[in-house]
């Protein structure tokens, strides 16, 4: 007689139970081959990123962040203007062109160059001395973000990107307004010009405003002094 045995009433029937596969990764797998990847992609950017720098000092990521950040404005105008119905014009006429390329030109100069817009530079550059009619010298100062920032608005190249796009925005919500204030900036401009030629016709016209310093230098151990220089100015004899 033989031995009773237990027989399990779901024997032989599958109980929707899953065993993992040794050999297939599971959730855990995933993330770390995530990570991994992750980290071989950052060391490659690292890699390149040195060898384009060649030693000196370049912000690429925060170069990368200005130009999500315009991105994103760009974006941001568009789901605005599509959110309010706002249409692009059919066409954009010789005479907006002009009216905003000289207000651009005029706009970033001024934010970028202007002694009275110096405050705003100053959190990222430093003044170096004057240059120009009325416009300073300055080096931009900082590392990462602060040098990219200083970069953007101490370049009034960089910042007609920036400037145009806010004209051609304008243009669209409010192409009356942005005409007048294109209108004055491009008359500012032209006031500029005119000014520059009639000093320039002035200083042949009288003779004046021909010499610069010219300072010498004297050697002291070393060490080289700058001193005015006593004959400048004088004529020759």
């Amino acid at each position: 007689m033989g031995v009773p045995v237990d027989v399990p009433a779901n024997a032989g029937r599958c109980t929707g139970v899953r065993t993992r596969d040794p050999g297939r990764p599971g959730r855990m797998g995933v993330t770390e081959r995530v990570r991994s990847t992750l980290g071989r992609a950052r060391r490659a950017a690292h890699r390149e990123a040195e060898a384009y720098r060649h030693g000196a000092e370049r912000p690429l990521a925060p170069y990368v962040g200005t130009m999500v950040t315009y991105g994103g404005s760009v974006a941001l105008l568009a789901g605005v203007g599509a959110v309010a119905g706002a249409r692009l014009p059919e066409t954009v006429s010789p005479w907006d062109v002009t009216l905003l390329g000289v207000a651009t030109y005029k706009v970033s100069r001024l934010v970028a160059k202007d002694t009275v817009t110096a405050p705003l530079r100053a959190p990222f550059t430093e003044f170096q001395g004057p240059q120009g009619e009325a416009e300073p010298a300055e080096q931009v100062r900082g590392r990462g973000l602060r040098h990219a920032v200083g970069e953007l608005v101490s370049c009034p190249f960089c910042l007609a990107q920036w400037v145009a796009t806010g004209f051609a925005a304008g243009l669209v919500f409010a192409p009356q307004a942005t005409r007048v204030v294109a209108a004055t900036f491009t008359a500012v401009a032209a006031s500029d010009m005119l000014q520059n030629a009639y000093a320039l016709l002035q200083q042949k016209a009288t003779g004046k405003g021909t010499y610069e310093p010219r300072p010498v230098e004297v050697r002291f151990d070393g060490v080289t002094n700058r001193e005015p220089d006593l004959n400048e100015g004088l004529p020759d004899r």
